[in-house]
């Protein structure tokens, strides 16, 4: 695990990119799965305004950070190894990021289902 968190190769990172895609997709489903509950609230405030707007919504969550990936995938080719590394390190703390807000959503959805 310790190995694949440091490997700063082009492929680790892609594949790192496709991680971060499927937790940003897995935040948006948690999210309105418990907003159907009517027990929770979105705190981000863009994203608030956005759930009102289902376009608005699939293009701030799904479309615009698959063209985000896309265009760092292309750039990320060309990087030389440091950036790579840079990459790597941001990549790490981003889907650890996601990861416990995808934690956090399970949680209460555990929680939820007790409840309910």
């Amino acid at each position: 695990m310790l190995a694949m968190i440091n490997n700063c190769s082009l492929r680790n990172i892609k594949g790192k990119l496709a991680a971060l895609y499927v937790l940003n997709l897995t935040d948006l489903v948690f999210t309105l799965f418990l907003l159907g509950t009517g027990l929770f609230q979105e705190i981000n405030f863009i994203m608030r305004l956005a759930m009102k707007d289902a376009v608005l919504c699939i293009m701030l969550k799904i479309v615009l950070p698959a063209v985000l990936l896309i265009y760092i995938n292309a750039r990320i080719r060309k990087a030389c190894p440091e950036k790579l590394k840079t990459a790597n390190v941001l990549l790490n703390v981003i889907i650890s990021f996601y990861a416990l807000i995808n934690l956090n959503h399970i949680i209460w959805l555990v929680i939820t289902a007790f409840i309910a």
